[in-house]
């Protein structure tokens, strides 16, 4: 966002964030409820209470709007492997599944739409990039907790859940304890 000393450029602009925001949160509610082929631009904008040309002036389509928030969540992620490397292993392998936790629901309906294998490629290269730079020590201390986090991921990534509750109760107790 532009900073600026006149009053229209700063109301312009937070205009905009809102406008986004708005469109944001009523994509995720109709992506909630509704297959992502079956989400139409006029579903959004009824929902978001904004015209279609108002929809356009932020986004090429549905596709673009997706892609962005998605890019949006692989920046999150990146954040969350930053505030890793200062946190330590421990703390940021919580942070890291508890991130996949609180967007498992997302992450599912993504990857069950019809063109989601770039968002699965994207997402194993970037676990394969995360992995390859841990150290022999923090590959061994948590070797096991990174195996299930890499099943868990990749099972999410293939539409399903490998984790069942006598596998998943430990291993968090174990990351608690961690």
């Amino acid at each position: 966002m532009k900073v600026g000393y006149k009053k229209g450029v700063i109301t312009m602009e937070l205009r905009i964030v809102k406008t986004r925001k708005t469109i944001n949160n009523s994509f995720y509610e109709l992506f909630e409820q509704k297959d992502f082929d079956k989400i139409t631009v006029k579903d959004i904008t009824e929902h978001a209470q904004i015209g279609r040309k108002t929809f356009y002036l932020h986004y090429i389509d549905k596709y673009d709007l997706l892609d962005r928030i998605v890019d949006k969540k692989f920046k999150a992620l990146e954040e969350i492997c930053e505030a890793k490397k200062e946190l330590g292993m421990q703390q940021g392998v919580k942070i890291w599944f508890a991130f996949f936790e609180e967007n498992k629901a997302f992450f599912t309906k993504l990857f069950s739409i019809q063109y989601s294998d770039k968002y699965k490629k994207n997402l194993r290269t970037f676990m394969e990039k995360e992995f390859e730079h841990l150290s022999a020590k923090e590959l061994s201390e948590f070797s096991e907790i990174l195996e299930f986090q890499d099943q868990e991921l990749l099972a999410l990534i293939n539409g399903h859940s490998a984790t069942d509750k006598k596998h998943l109760i430990p291993m968090l107790e174990k990351i608690r304890r961690a």
